[in-house]
């Protein structure tokens, strides 16, 4: 067997869709439930997800959305995009989910330094208050790393940060 026939193959799903610019707030809805759901923005109007049955119905519901809003849409499931491999496919996952990492991280750093100056003899100012936010973050956390859909680096290492802290 070869190194290629080793490999996973992926399975994919695009979205198509066109909605009138008229509201704007139609536009930005779909744009939010796609970003929550992870998937990733190819050209255009154009967005993939790796397949799952989940994904799939997901899908299926938002083309109902849209031709609420007098709009078209269509999903197509696919094994591959001729012109790309599944790895730079997977890095646009990964890209996508490193940024929404990095901003979190920034904010686990500020509490991180905040923990930091209580355990060295600072008086806590709010205890109350710092819980909330640490449960907050583990929340946006849990929230990213469910549609870190390929565990990136980045996530794994805010993972091993977070256990530390």
């Amino acid at each position: 067997m070869t190194k290629k026939n080793k490999q996973k193959n992926h399975q994919w799903l695009l979205f198509f869709y066109s909605v009138p610019s008229k509201p704007v707030s139609s536009r930005m809805r779909i744009w939010r439930r796609l970003a929550k759901a992870g998937a990733v923005q190819m050209k255009g109007a154009v967005y993939i997800l790796p397949f799952n049955d989940e994904h799939y119905e997901f899908l299926q519901w938002l083309v109902s959305e849209i031709a609420g809003m007098k709009g078209e849409a269509a999903v197509v499931s696919i094994e591959k995009i001729d012109t790309m491999k599944d790895a730079e496919i997977i890095a646009f996952f990964d890209q996508q989910r490193a940024g929404d990492y990095k901003a979190l991280q920034s904010s686990f750093d500020d509490l991180g330094r905040m923990l930091s100056s209580i355990q060295k003899g600072a008086k806590p100012q709010n205890l109350k208050g710092i819980s909330d936010q640490l449960a907050k973050l583990q929340k946006e956390f849990e929230d990213i790393k469910r549609i870190d859909f390929f565990s990136s680096r980045e996530g794994l290492a805010l993972s091993e940060k977070i256990k530390r802290m």
